[in-house]
């Protein structure tokens, strides 16, 4: 099962073109290198900006991903079983996280993406702290339709193409839940936005990693989605919103052994 995203500190994610080629990038918001198996993986943190990088031919997507003001770098653990660990494994680090209270949610914001493709996204959350209780809150905003694979409990869609996906974040070790969003379409010009929040226990939401691809190179609909919501697409966002401030401050934290 899956987790979720929102911010006041602004994680953009954005492109010059449109994607036309299947492609498959990860980000490892903790990490401290930038390549895993041979392949690229990027590991974009505080006030950092750069391109997504294709997992399988290390050529740029297209994409790029702004992060706002965090800092300090523990984390979480694959577990193999878990949806986590199938996504995730031998490409990300999850010893690592940015993080912050639910009272400075974080917004993924994704654009130059082709609006006749689909898309997967798969965000990973685990701060690998026993006893601690608190969830990711994610929630997918301004996509035409998408299917919800999201592990945790999960929320009805509603009239503004949202959908919501709760699970465990401070200690998700054995859950390895993530949250799952698969046949995205974006708006016409090219965007969706993830939103992470949190609640329960300490109240900090946790974000250790992202996966983003096309359907043709991702994980694939290979299973039976939770719920899903078809329909007209959003008014689009402002540019203010695209180019947003990032003011509050995001930390990173990654495990002392």
């Amino acid at each position: 099962m899956k987790k979720f995203i929102s911010a006041l500190l602004i994680v953009l994610l954005s492109g010059a073109a449109a994607q036309a080629a299947a492609f498959v990038a990860y980000n490892d918001f903790g990490g401290t290198a930038s390549g895993y198996d041979g392949n690229y993986v990027t590991w974009y943190g505080a006030n950092q900006k750069g391109a997504l990088y294709d997992y399988n031919t290390a050529t740029s997507t297209g994409v790029t991903m702004k992060v706002g003001v965090a800092m300090d770098p523990s984390g979480g653990t694959l577990v193999a079983g878990t949806s986590a660990y199938n996504y995730f494994n031998g490409k990300v680090n999850p010893d690592g996280y940015i993080y912050n209270t639910s009272s400075h949610p974080l917004t993924l914001t994704f654009s130059g993406l082709d609006s006749n493709e689909t898309y997967e996204v798969a965000l990973f959350g685990d701060a690998g702290h026993a006893g601690w209780t608190n969830s990711n809150v994610y929630t997918i905003q301004k996509a035409v339709s998408f299917d919800n694979f999201s592990d945790g409990t999960l929320s009805g869609t509603d009239p503004n193409h949202e959908a919501t996906s709760t699970m465990s974040a401070g200690d998700n070790d054995a859950n390895g839940y993530i949250a799952d969003y698969k046949n995205i379409v974006p708006r016409a010009d090219g965007t969706f936005s993830i939103r992470l929040t949190a609640t329960g226990g300490n109240n900090y939401w946790i974000l250790n990693a992202l996966m983003l691809s096309t359907m043709a190179d991702g994980n694939g609909a290979d299973e039976t989605p939770t719920s899903a919501v078809i329909g007209d697409a959003p008014e689009p966002l402002s540019l203010a919103l695209m180019m947003g401030l990032g003011i509050p401050l995001i930390f990173r934290r990654r495990r002392t052994v």
